[in-house]
């Protein structure tokens, strides 16, 4: 992991590395500490007992108060500084660039390629309730069942989070499950896409995430319309800025998708002399929650004029 040693986390220092086994002893395990404890006296043993039971319970109440931190705080909020993350906190969500299976490292990291995607995804979000937590052995970690509830489709998304936290209360790692087909506007391809009607929409595309060597056809393109690419993201951003003074509201209609194309149909309506509306099917494709190929269908006629 960045800037981290991938030793196991320890989560107290003022216990030594039997803190395990007294665990264990007092779950009815661990022979040897038991053995040892039988030989204080019994007011040692009452003092060690008292002790470590309020130090177990101070930490698994540090684990509840993270994760509900993280649901009610941070989710049902819409809050990212609300959320105890360690600045080399790992991720691996489903709505993430390249999904669970590629894990995403710090903090800002998270704050400026995940949450966004992760907002998005929430936008019609009406609650979130969190059922039941899981704190596993050596206390250094907890799990979280939680329900999110959706207004738009009416839904309800069942999540399990994991998360890791250090003695300072800070997460270090995070991992999410659950079945995406629960809220339908989730999937990362069609959040990637929308990324692009919002940054029209918003008169800001550099969140938009193309490749560097992305590829954009449009009919609008002054070197030649559709048939002349216009290639890599800084080019693509040019072209793009230039249409924006023009454009007034954007509207997505709907979503199509086949294997790793995904594409949208959208009015574009235009500050023009008179008004005018564009109508365009934009396809995408989208491999590892980027943009590497985009080609623009409309009928160019009402969108000579913001060229001009």
């Amino acid at each position: 992991m960045r800037g981290r040693s991938v030793e196991r986390p320890v989560w107290s220092a003022r216990f030594s590395n039997s803190l395990k086994q007294r665990v264990r002893w007092l779950s009815g395990r661990g022979e040897t500490m038991k053995r040892k404890l039988l030989k204080m006296s019994v007011e040692e043993r009452a003092k060690l007992l008292a002790t470590l039971n309020k130090t177990v319970a101070a930490r698994r109440a540090q684990l509840v108060k993270v994760a509900t931190t993280y649901f009610l705080e941070g989710l049902a909020k819409k809050d990212f500084s609300a959320i105890p993350y360690d600045d080399d906190v790992t991720l691996h969500a489903p709505v993430a660039p390249g999904g669970i299976r590629v894990p995403r490292e710090g903090k800002e990291i998270l704050r400026n390629t995940w949450w966004p995607l992760l907002l998005r995804a929430l936008e019609d979000m009406q609650g979130v309730r969190v059922i039941e937590h899981y704190i596993n052995e050596d206390l250094t970690s907890i799990s979280t069942e939680a329900e999110i509830s959706m207004v738009n489709p009416p839904s309800t998304l069942l999540v399990t989070t994991r998360l890791t936290v250090n003695a300072r209360g800070k997460i270090i790692e995070q991992k999410d499950h659950f079945d995406p087909h629960g809220l339908a506007s989730l999937p990362a391809y069609k959040l990637t896409a929308k990324s692009y009607f919002d940054g029209l929409a918003n008169r800001d595309l550099s969140a938009v995430p193309y490749t560097d060597n992305a590829l954009l056809r449009s009919p609008l393109n002054p070197a030649g319309g559709a048939d002349v690419p216009i290639v890599g993201r800084p080019n693509i951003l040019a072209f793009l800025d230039s249409l924006l003074p023009k454009l007034g509201k954007v509207e997505v209609i709907r979503y199509y998708i086949e294997e790793n194309w995904f594409s949208v149909r959208a009015n574009l309506e235009l500050n023009t002399d008179p008004p005018a509306v564009l109508r365009v099917v934009d396809c995408f494709e989208i491999k590892n929650g980027r943009i590497v190929e985009q080609e623009t269908h409309c009928d160019p006629r009402p969108g000579i004029s913001v060229r001009a």
